[in-house]
C-alpha cells in the first residue's frame, strides 16, 4: 500500500464514522501555537482550541526559547493540563495523538494527565500548573 492509498483509506474510515464530533478527533489536524512568553509563563487564548464549531482535545505549544514543546489538553472550559513533551525514559520528544502521548523511540505512553500507561518509562511527565479564564490560559513554567 502506498502513501496515497493509506491516506485515502484512513480518512475514508473517519468520514464513515457517525456524526459524533468527539469521535472525529483522530482525523483532526495537529494545531501548533507559540503563545506569548511572559514573566508569569506562557499565555494562550482559549480560541486556540476552537476548530470551526468544535473544540480540539489538545494543542501543541512550541516556543524557540523552550527545548521541548508542551502539550495542553482541554479537560473542560475551565480545566487544562500542560505536559512537557519529553519522554522520561531517555528524553525523546513525544508525539501527541488523541488522549495520549507516545514515545517514538521505545514505545512509552502517557495519558493526558502525564501518567505512564506503558513502559519502559517509569516516571510520569513533568506537568505545569495552568490558570484559565474566558480570556486567557496561563501555563506557569516555574
Amino acid at each position: 500500500m502506498n502513501r496515497r492509498q493509506f491516506v485515502h483509506l484512513t480518512c475514508s474510515a473517519c468520514v464513515g464514522i457517525p456524526a459524533g464530533a468527539s469521535l472525529l478527533t483522530a482525523c483532526q489536524t495537529m494545531h501548533y501555537t507559540t503563545g506569548s512568553l511572559t514573566a508569569e509563563g506562557i499565555v494562550l487564548s482559549p480560541i486556540e482550541f476552537l476548530e470551526g464549531a468544535i473544540y480540539r482535545k489538545y494543542i501543541i505549544v512550541r516556543n524557540e526559547q523552550m527545548e521541548y514543546p508542551i502539550c495542553v489538553y482541554r479537560m473542560s472550559p475551565a480545566k487544562y493540563t500542560a505536559l512537557l513533551m519529553r519522554c522520561t525514559h531517555q528524553g525523546t520528544e513525544l508525539q501527541a495523538g488523541g488522549d495520549s502521548l507516545h514515545c517514538p523511540a521505545h514505545g512509552s505512553e502517557y495519558d493526558q494527565n502525564g501518567k505512564v500507561t506503558q513502559g519502559p518509562a517509569e516516571i510520569n511527565l513533568r506537568s505545569f500548573p495552568v490558570v484559565a479564564d474566558e480570556r486567557r490560559i496561563l501555563i506557569q513554567l516555574k
